[in-house]
């Protein structure tokens, strides 16, 4: 119920307001009949009027439409009429009750939550309150007084709720005795309820790095919890966004919003986002993985009643293999089967600087490929791509591609050459992963130095740039020792042979990385 606050004569102001409110100041019911009395006077020697509003617009009678899920700020004023011949002793505040017998609104008295009952203007005590009930007690408010302001917080539900307010006065001071009831004539604001719910949910541990079927948690690569490693987990909180919410009701259940899986988006896909129940206001994903491996995914966690969280930040990748690493020491991995039984294998480690180190195959897209359609891909080759936290010193990587798929698509009497391998790479400006823009522009120098090949698929012996391609990455063929490139500026191959692992001939490709780039490649 929303009007003016009463002047001092018991009456409403007679303010101006905007044209554009009248019809809804026209819609609001003036409650003209005691509230809370329980034996009004017969004459009208003892009648007062009550404005119950938001502390933030105190003049305006209106509590239908508190924010929910937060500590809101009520003032309550009351007025002696000048009619009356008594003063005002004593009053009560009566929040209505839910089906639940629980208030539908309590009211603060926990310091540590929000402001407490106190007296904005006018002099009083307080009884015994509760949170249903807030007892004033010495008023001593006389007729024709200043109003007296009462100042209180209470609690609002996410879920929605709605009441009316009963505030009875009496002459007594505490509040006793027949026939000293003053007689509510006018009152503003009783009927309260919650317009819009501000509670929401907020990443307590939110997803990283994960291996494929590992159970994925805070902690890049780390699946066993403990510690500082927790299950991706998400709290319900208030409007405010930071005070927790003790909601033992409902769930909470993810979906991804990005990222790609390798595998396609017809077969990619998460296990363990069933619903899970709130705690405390807590839910956790203890069996959340993918046994599928992909890139930049992020997740949204949503429950009934409340917003639903932001995008996980920072994205994350399912790897085939990855793991933590001490950013003071070596981290490496040797022998990574990418696609098949035996079709390539990866190496790739770094001197320091990491603290998670990963490896996903990759598959080119054989119609449009990054580095042109002179590029000849290696039939049955498979691809990979490195994923690394930090600022490494440097990468070397040694890419294996079998013997026999290179004889499948060049011929068997092609001896052991260096063979064109086309690499895409992020810029890394201050560890941060930075995406070029200049999409698709031969003219652009910023790429670093590559290889130039011929319609054939052969090397021309001429260098180029990298070009900037709509992935953000630059994409080139990458340059041996003896092109003679500066091994600053971006990947070269430092060496290459042969070698049998497990009993499969390859041919193997040793790769610099220098620490500004972010690589992804293959044959």
């Amino acid at each position: 119920m929303k009007q003016d606050l009463f002047a001092r004569d018991g009456w409403p102001s007679r303010r101006r307001r905007l044209a554009i409110l009248l019809p809804a100041l026209a819609a609001v019911a003036v409650a003209l009949t005691p509230a809370g009395s329980a034996s009004p006077p017969s004459s009208g020697i003892k009648q007062y009027t009550v404005c119950l509003a938001q502390s933030a617009t105190p003049d305006t009678c209106d509590t239908s439409a508190l924010p929910g899920g937060s500590v809101v700020s009520l003032t309550l004023t009351i007025t002696n009429a000048n009619s009356s011949t008594q003063s005002l002793g004593s009053a009560n505040v009566d929040g209505s009750v839910g089906a639940n017998g629980q208030p539908n609104f309590p009211i603060n008295l926990d310091p540590a939550k929000g402001p407490l009952p106190t007296f904005v203007s006018g002099t009083g005590t307080f009884g015994a309150n509760t949170s249903g009930e807030l007892q004033l007690r010495n008023l001593s408010v006389a007729p024709g007084s200043p109003p007296l302001r009462v100042s209180f917080s209470v609690v609002t539900s996410c879920t929605g709720a709605s009441g009316t307010w009963k505030v009875p006065a009496k002459q007594s001071n505490n509040f006793l005795g027949n026939g000293n009831d003053f007689a509510l004539v006018q009152s503003g604001g009783l009927t309260s309820g919650v317009g819009t719910s501000n509670c929401r949910l907020v990443w307590l541990y939110p997803p990283s790095h994960a291996n494929k079927s590992a159970t994925i948690t805070n902690t890049a690569y780390t699946p066993t919890v403990g510690g500082n490693v927790h299950y991706v987990t998400v709290e319900a909180v208030g409007a405010d966004g930071v005070t927790p919410l003790d909601l033992n009701t409902g769930t909470a259940s993810l979906s991804p919003t990005g990222g790609t899986f390798d595998c396609g988006l017809a077969c990619g896909s998460f296990s363990g986002l069933t619903s899970t129940t709130f705690q405390h206001g807590v839910a956790a994903f203890p069996t959340l993985t993918s046994a599928y491996t992909g890139s930049s995914f992020t997740l949204q966690a949503s429950a009934t009643g409340l917003q639903p969280t932001p995008n996980s930040d920072p994205p994350f990748n399912i790897s085939i293999d990855g793991k933590p690493c001490d950013p003071s020491a070596s981290c490496s991995f040797s022998n990574e089967l990418l696609g098949g039984k035996s079709d390539s294998r990866l190496d790739v480690s770094a001197s320091s600087g990491l603290t998670f180190l990963a490896v996903n195959p990759f598959s080119y897209d054989a119609t449009a490929h990054p580095c042109g359609t002179n590029f000849v891909h290696v039939a049955g080759a498979t691809g990979f791509e490195e994923f690394h936290g930090g600022v490494a010193n440097g990468l070397k990587v040694t890419y294996y591609v079998s013997q026999k798929s290179i004889d499948g698509t060049y011929g068997k009497n092609v001896g052991a050459q260096y063979l064109p391998i086309c690499a895409g790479t992020f810029k890394v400006v201050n560890g941060v992963i930075t995406p070029c823009t200049n999409y698709n522009d031969a003219t652009d120098t910023t790429g670093w130095p590559a290889d130039q090949i011929d319609a054939n698929g052969r090397f021309t012996g001429a260098i180029v740039h990298a070009i900037c391609r709509s992935d953000g990455r630059y994409w080139g063929v990458v340059p041996s020792f003896q092109d003679k490139t500066d091994p600053a500026l971006g990947p070269q191959t430092v060496s290459w042979g042969s070698k049998t692992i497990d009993g499969v001939a390859y041919r193997g490709f040793t790769m610099a990385v220098p620490p500004d780039w972010d690589y992804k490649g293959g044959c």
